[in-house]
Order: structure tokens, then sequence, then C-alpha cells
């Protein structure tokens, strides 16, 4: 009975042997077992495919020679020293192949051990990593490639949270646009973004829907506020990323405010152009039978029959005049270069006309305030100039209050000689700012609309450039000559 139990175990053992030779065998893993001298006296078929080498041609060998690393002595140094002291060692190793080409193993040694504790073997485990090691390289080069195109883009953007809608991350570009800290942004939520940029509360909706559904938003037109108050406007687009193993929106704005800001002025300064060439068409045609019908006029009002009618004539001579004013305009607009320039030094051509101007102001009873700086010569329209001031002032003194200022001003700033005029009216509408400028563009009952077009063609034709601040208290224009 005994005899046939112990056959039956030796049975079982040798099923056993052969279920674990064919583990090691068709392990995923490489396997290299060496006596305590390191040299190798076994390894698995892995082992073999990986390296290419034959079981027979391995034995005896040192199993350093397949260590392509620069620094291998020393590293089969540390690992012998781990193994003798019954320690496991584990690390990345370079390997070289039969064929010369090479792979980086994941290892794992440790010695086998008898029932008195003593090392009998020493066993090495190794897998190819190097696809893995690849893809982390990938990875990483990816992650750099994103962050410099993040941190370094000109574009604002924003890297906001899926789950908990707080702001990850900004670039630079946003914070230099925006004008805010990084502290005020980071680790907020997204609507309090929204309210830091002002953001319109349709807008608003719109970019929450695309969000409620995790789908992506393309060039959406909108215009945010700085803290400053800057007005930008552009284009937002809304994408969905991965972030640090965490799905995130990514938020980017392209700021087209100057883009915008150029097609307004492209489209003024069109519409000038067209009424210049219409001025030049027809003004000088019209102003030759105004001039026969006024002579007429002036004949017949002297005429002792037609006294009693002599209101009717002044009334139709001055409305005649207006409109030969009107054309003078027209064709003001119309010139393409400003004529009979000479040097002239600005606050010399402003002290000359302050009689007029002055005079201007003490009829509508308001007052006269000039500032001259010391200001460099400019190559100046002596005339132009003069219509452009006139036309200036003459506007400023008609939305001041009784008893109100208008101050004219001249100082160098930066490379530019600037004329500074500034009213105390109400201020402009915003809606008109972009235009003015804009020929028959008024506010007024009575206006043309020519007088500020024929200043803003009368600066151009000089090099200048018209900029405006307006506020409830007052209105500034600042006329700036390059020198």
């Amino acid at each position: 009975m005994n005899q046939i139990t112990s056959i039956g175990n030796m049975q079982k053992d040798m099923d056993l042997n052969k279920i674990f030779s064919f583990i090691i065998n068709y392990s995923p893993n490489s396997i290299v077992v060496t006596n305590l001298e390191g040299k190798i006296i076994f390894v698995n078929k892995r082992f073999e495919m990986c390296y290419g080498y034959l079981f027979c041609e391995l034995v005896g060998q040192e199993l350093g020679m397949l260590n392509a690393e620069v620094n291998s002595d020393e590293i089969q140094s540390d690992i012998i020293n781990a193994l003798k002291n019954n320690r496991r060692w584990r690390g990345e190793i370079l390997q070289k192949c039969k064929d010369g080409s090479t792979f980086v193993g994941d290892f794992e040694f440790f010695a086998i051990l008898n029932r008195d504790g003593l090392s009998e073997a020493w066993v090495s485990i190794n897998h190819n990593i190097t696809k893995r090691k690849l893809a982390e390289e990938q990875l990483r080069q990816s992650k750099e490639q994103f962050a410099k195109v993040f941190f370094a883009g000109p574009n604002p953007m924003a890297i906001i949270s899926t789950k908990s809608h707080e702001c990850i991350d900004i670039n630079e570009a946003f914070l230099i646009n925006c004008e805010l800290s990084r502290d005020e942004v980071v680790g907020s939520k997204i609507e309090d973004l929204y309210d830091f940029l002002c953001l319109n509360k349709r807008k608003v909706c719109e970019i929450k829907k695309t969000m409620h559904k995790n789908s992506c938003l393309r060039n959406l037109e909108i215009c945010v506020k700085t803290k400053s108050g800057k007005l930008m406007e552009g284009l937002l687009s809304v994408d969905i990323i991965n972030f640090n193993y965490e799905k995130c929106y990514l938020l980017v704005f392209n700021d087209l405010t100057d883009y915008k800001n150029l097609t307004r002025e492209i489209g003024r300064l069109d519409r000038l152009n067209l009424i210049g060439q219409l001025a030049a068409g027809i003004g000088h045609e019209v102003r030759n039978p105004m001039t026969t019908v006024r002579g007429f006029l002036q004949l017949l009002s002297g005429n002792q029959e037609f006294a009693k009618h002599q209101e009717y004539f002044n009334l139709m001579i001055k409305e005649l005049d207006r409109a030969n004013s009107i054309i003078t305009d027209f064709l003001s607009i119309a010139r393409n270069k400003p004529k009979e320039l000479e040097r002239t030094n600005l606050n010399d051509l402003i002290a000359n006309m302050y009689p007029l101007i002055s005079s201007d102001a003490l009829n509508s009873s308001k007052n006269i305030s000039i500032k001259l700086e010391p200001v460099p010569e400019l190559l100046l329209s002596k005339d132009e100039i003069k219509q452009l001031i006139l036309n200036f002032v003459h506007n400023g003194l008609e939305v001041t209050p009784l008893g109100g200022f208008l101050t004219i001003q001249t100082y160098s700033k930066d490379q530019d000689v600037v004329l500074e005029i500034k009213d105390e009216g109400p201020g402009i509408n915003k809606n008109i700012l972009p235009k003015l400028g804009t020929p028959f563009l008024t506010t007024k009952a009575e206006g043309t609309g020519l007088g500020l077009a024929t200043c803003y063609s009368i600066a151009e034709r000089h090099n200048a450039r018209v900029d405006v601040e307006t506020t409830p208290t007052g209105t500034t224009f600042f006329i700036r000559f390059r020198q």
C-alpha cells in the first residue's frame, strides 16, 4: 500500500516538474540563473528569443557580457554586493543582443537560498520595456511641446477642470492681455472668470451649453473687458483635452481687437475716399452757377422795386453762402496733399488765433484756457491747421456749458508734438466713437457732419493721428503730429 502511494506521489511530482518547466520556459519574462561566480547555468526560452542566443552559447558565460551600459562594471558590482548580502536588486539596464541591437530591460535579481539560508544560485528576471520607455519619452515630449505652446503662445489660454469647473492653469498671454494675476484666476470657478472678463450673459449661456454637452466650440465672437476697462474683441474656442490624467476644457481666445480697429479704419477711409471723389467731381461745377445766382440776387436786392423784399434776398444770399461753405469742406476732404507746407511753430499759430478764438468764446459766455509748452517746429499748412483748430474749438464751445472752460494745450510726448483740445461737455456716445470722422455723421440738428471729417482729413494729410477720450464730464481730442 505504501509503495503504491509513493508511486502516486512520484507521478504527481513529475507532472509538477513539467508544469514548472513549461511556466519557466514560456514565461513572458526572460529568466536566467547563474552560479555564485556570476556564470550562466540556465536560461529560459524567452531569454533565447529576446537575446538571440542559444542556451549552449550562453552556458558558462558571465551575465555581465550582455550589459550595454557605459558604467556596466559599477552596476555589476552593485548587483553582486546586494546578492551576497541576501538583498534583492531592481533597476533598468541597457542590454545588447547577439545581432548588436539593444533594448532596455527592467531587472530584478535575487538569491536562491537552501534550508540553511545560504545562497545556492542567483536568479535574474527581466522584461523588455523599450516600447514603454519610448511611449514615456513620446508622452514627455508631447507634454513639453504642449507646455511650450500653452505658456509661450501669443493667444490667451486657460485650462478648466470638467469636474469641478475650477481654473487649473492660465498662460502668460492671459495674464498680460486680461490684466489679471495668477492668484486671482487659478483655483477660481469658471463663473468668476466670466465676471472678471465682463462677458455678455448670452455668450456665457452659449459657452455653458457647449460645456454641458462636452462638445467643442469654434470661433465664438465675444467682447471682454480688462481690469483697466479696455475692451478686447476676438474669437473664443473651447476644446476638450487630457491634462495630467484629467479631462479638461481648453479655452483659447484669439484677440482680434487690432484687426477689427484696422477694418473699421479702412472702412472709414474708403468712405472718405468715396466722398472725396464725389466732392472733387461736382464741387467746382456746382459753385459756378451758385456764384451767378448770388450775383444776380445782390444786383436785384439793390433795386428799389424790390426794397420791401430785402429780408428774403438776404436770407437767400446767406443760404447760398452756407452751401458754398459746405462745398469748400467737401473740397478740403477731397484734397490728397496739404498745400503750402512750411516750418511753423504750433504755439505761434495758436497765439495768432487767440483773439479770434477768445472773441468767439466771449460771445457765447464761455472761457478759453491756453497752456502752451515749448514744442519744436513742424512742416504745416497754416491755413489747414487753422481750419482744424477752429473746427475743434467751435465744436467744443458748442457743448461746453455757460461759464465753462475750453482748454487748448500743446506739449511734446515721445516722438510726437501733441495738440490737446478739451471741452466740458456731456461727452460723446460710445456707439458713435468708432465712427467719428465719417462724413455726414452728426448729432446736431443743423449740422452737416463735415466739420470733424475735414479735421480728420487735414490730420491725415499732415501724417498726424487723432485720438479721443470722452467721459460724462468732457471730451478731449489729441492731435498727434510726428516730429
